[in-house]
């Protein structure tokens, strides 16, 4: 009497057979190039980073708004941040894309002014890098 095999399809067999299908050009068609997996863009924990600090700004003026000096380094982290997002130069045009959208938010939905007028010179000027290269086609440019 033949004993039975069990066989089982596990998903990570399926997905490595798939990739090594992939990977065989077929005979009479052109291989699509590789596709680099891109870096994420720095813009973004930079965004992040200042919107974590300016909630925390924000819950304490509304959870103690006498209280001033517990508040100052609240005020110094937020203009930090503030600071590095104006000078963060993003790596895509989505990125330049989210840095603009979230000073707009800012500015429509809390009445915000992110930046003093030198910070929106140092932001103009990451933007203007950012699409400079992008226009390149270069992240070096």
């Amino acid at each position: 009497m033949a004993k039975a095999v069990h066989c089982s399809i596990t998903r990570r067999a399926v997905i490595a057979g798939s990739a090594a299908a992939l990977a065989v050009p077929l005979p009479g068609r052109a291989r699509a190039p590789a596709r680099r997996e891109a870096a994420p863009d720095p813009i973004d924990a930079v965004i992040a980073a200042h919107a974590h600090a300016y909630a925390a700004y924000e819950a304490h003026l509304e959870s103690e708004p006498e209280d001033e000096f517990a508040r100052e380094p609240l005020i110094d982290v937020e203009r930090a941040t503030a600071e590095a997002f104006a000078a963060t130069v993003p790596t895509t045009l989505q990125g330049i894309a989210a840095a603009l959208g979230y000073v707009r938010l800012l500015h429509t939905r809390d009445n915000y002014p992110l930046l003093d007028d030198y910070g929106c010179y140092v932001l103009i000027a990451s933007a203007d890098t950012a699409l400079r290269r992008a226009l390149a086609g270069t992240a070096s440019a």
